[in-house]
Order: C-alpha cells, then structure tokens, then sequence
C-alpha cells in the first residue's frame, strides 16, 4: 500500500511537469532534462528503423549517381569514380555499419549527420573537377538536403547543422574555383537557401509533433498505469478485511476450494485452524468496541505471520473469529502450530476487564484435517473445525482441540 502511495505521487508529479511541458510556447523544442532523457529513448525506439533503412536507400542512391558520371562526364571519369568509389563509398559503408550496430539515439544522429555532410562535400568535389557552367551535380545537394530535412527522421538541430554547413561550403567553393561567380551560381546559392528554410520548417514542426505526441502518449501511458494501482486498490479491497488486513471471508472461500482441488490431484493433507477470541463480547461490552478493534488488529498479526508458505492464509471469517488454511499439513504439525499461536496469544498478556474470569485474553483453537477426496466438499473439513473448536470452548476455552476425516 505504501508502494502504491509513493507510485501515485509520482505520476501526479510526472503529469504536472509534463502539462507544463505542453504548456511552453510553440518555438520551444526542450524539455527538461528528466523528461528529453525520456524523448530521446522514445524517438530512437520509434525512428530507429526508418533511419536504418534509410541510410542504406541513400548509400544506393549514391551509388547509383555513378552512372550520371559514365553518361555526362566521361572525360573526368577516373576522377569522379575514384572520389565516389574509392574515396566516399567506403567511408559511407563503413558509416552504415556503424549505424546498424548503434544503439543510442544520439550516436545515430550524429552519424547520419556526418555520412550526410561527406556525401554533400563529396558532390561539392565533384562539382569543383568538372567545372561545368550548369552546375548539374548541383541536383545531388538537393537530394542530400532532402534526405537531411524530409526523408530520415533527422531531428531538427543536426539537420540545421547539415544543411547550412552544405550552403556555406558550396558557396564557399564557388568562390575559390569559379572566377567570377556566374549566375547559376548565385540562383543555386538562393535555390540552396530557400530550400533550406523550407526545410528547416518541414523538420521543425515534425519534431514538434513528435515532442507532442511523445507527452501526450506519456500522459496516457501514466493514466493508465494509475488506473491499474486503483483496480488493484479495488481488488485488494474486495479480498481483504479492513480491520485486520487479513483476507476476508469471501476470499478464503475461493481460496480453500482452489487448494481442495490442487490437494486431491496431488493427495495430500490440507488442515484447518479455526480460532475465537475467548469472552471477546465482555470485552466488548465492558471496554468499547474501539478497544475490541484494537485488539483484533493486534493478534490478526500473529495469525498473518503464521501463515507465509504458499498454500497457507490467515482470515477472518467473522467477527472474533478467524481461520487459518494450511495446506500439505497433517494433523500433528498443524496441532503444534495451533499451541504456538495459542501461547503467542497469552504472550501479548492483553488485559482483561475485572468482570472476565481470566485475567489476560485467551483464544480457543479447533484444529481439522483431511485429505481431500472428489465425493466430499471442503464445507465438510470448515464443520470439522467448528465442532472442535466447540469441543475447545466447552472444555474450559485457552486450549486446542483437533479432528481428523
């Protein structure tokens, strides 16, 4: 119960920051750094794939831009081959390996990021040995920004990185080796940039989305975690008595039938203790049944106590009276159990009222054993019990009483 306590305030906690989280304003794309812990794992898990496969349609792409090569610009084509093929193809494989075997978000971003920003300086190269005036490799940056923005899953800040780093060395290139800057060069510079911006916004509200998807899901996610703790509140409610904490009469029933049935499949003993608080009602009577609860609360933890195995359970089956499941037990063990509850009982030396003829509480124990058979119905082994714990009470109570069937 104190588990589910701690529980509950932390949910409430995590949908306070989380509610706040959603409440930052629209350019915002952090979250604290608990919760972007939690972001990152969420969006590696989700994207983690699809930037795998990615990668791998890119390095084919890329490959296959090599034919551009052999049909336009057959005179440079132990240059362009050598840079795309001997130079970039390996870097980039050996980027896709690494890619594959990456198991943080942040490694993957990083690597797309570089494996991106190499095959762009790569057709940059490629533009810078040709030297041809309309700029057809210029077509290859677009792909690789579409990749960066668009197509990959590249969160916002790395895409930024990728995709200017690409205008500033392009047009940083022209400027070293095309004396003077043409007009394609200056249209492909503004083409690069507004394709940029388009990009940046496309990349911008998709991380958006999925920041706000992930809150939200996180909101359900916890919701529902919650309405587990309540439903397992409510069932322990229905099974266990609210005074004693031991189960309650309801569930023992189900409980006995079950290990009836798990007894006679495997023929052994079950035993049945059944216990009454001796003169419990001049107790009652004479200090309030405040003081009887207190009581009861008191010695119900030393019938739980007795109970640990599997198979076993301590309940109340009604008012001062309890009764103890234990299965596989024969009638000599359960027997010695019942003296050492009875004498753990006289040890608390609970004072009685003057009016009682004893002078510290006593309880009665009526001890019955069977194994159990198809023909006969565990009531018969609960009547057993009764009648020996009448047998107790009418000897002189403070004392046990067994049968066997």
């Amino acid at each position: 119960m104190y588990k589910q306590k701690i529980e509950q305030k932390e949910f409430i906690q995590e949908k306070q920051n989380i509610k706040e989280e959603l409440s930052k304003g629209f350019f915002s794309l952090s979250f604290s750094e608990k919760i972007e812990k939690k972001f990152l794992n969420y969006y590696f898990k989700h994207m983690k794939e699809v930037m795998k496969q990615s990668i791998i349609l890119g390095v084919f792409i890329y490959l296959l831009f090599g034919i551009l090569d052999f049909l336009i610009y057959s005179d440079y084509l132990m240059q362009l081959f050598f840079l795309r093929y001997i130079m970039v193809t390996p870097i980039l494989l050996t980027g896709v390996y690494l890619l594959l075997r990456a198991k943080k978000e942040n490694q993957i971003q990083l690597l797309f990021s570089w494996l991106l920003l190499i095959a762009g300086i790569s057709i940059i190269a490629m533009i810078i040995i040709v030297r041809d005036p309309t700029h057809r490799y210029y077509s290859g940056l677009t792909v690789v920004l579409l990749f960066a923005y668009v197509a990959v899953g590249l969160r916002f800040k790395y895409a930024l990185f990728v995709g200017w780093s690409l205008i500033v060395l392009y047009y940083w290139a022209a400027i070293l080796f095309y004396h003077p800057i043409d007009n394609f060069i200056v249209s492909n510079t503004f083409s690069l940039i507004f394709f940029n911006i388009i990009g940046m916004i496309s990349s911008f509200l998709f991380e958006k989305h999925q920041r706000k998807l992930f809150l939200l899901s996180s909101l359900v996610e916890i919701e529902s975690k919650q309405l587990e703790i309540t439903n397992a509140k409510l069932k322990e409610l229905s099974q266990v008595d609210p005074l004693t904490k031991l189960a309650n009469r309801r569930y023992f029933n189900g409980f006995l039938k079950k290990e009836w049935l798990r007894a006679i499949r495997y023929k052994v003993p079950i035993s049945l203790i059944m216990i009454d608080v001796d003169f419990f009602k001049t107790f009652n009577d004479t200090l309030g049944h405040k003081k009887g609860d207190e009581i009861l609360a008191r010695i119900s933890k030393i019938f739980d106590n007795c109970t640990r195995r599997v198979g076993d359970l301590a309940s109340r089956y009604g008012g001062e009276e309890f009764l103890l499941v234990f299965y596989g037990t024969p009638s000599e063990q359960a027997i010695k159990i019942a003296e050492t509850i009875r004498k753990k009982i006289l040890d608390l030396k609970i004072p009685f009222p003057k009016a009682s003829s004893g002078e510290t509480m006593t309880i009665s124990l009526g001890v019955a054993t069977t194994v159990p058979q198809k023909d006969v119905s565990c009531e018969a082994l609960i009547s057993a019990a009764d009648d020996a714990l009448y047998t107790a009470k009418r000897k002189g109570k403070n004392r046990v009483e067994a049968i066997i069937l």
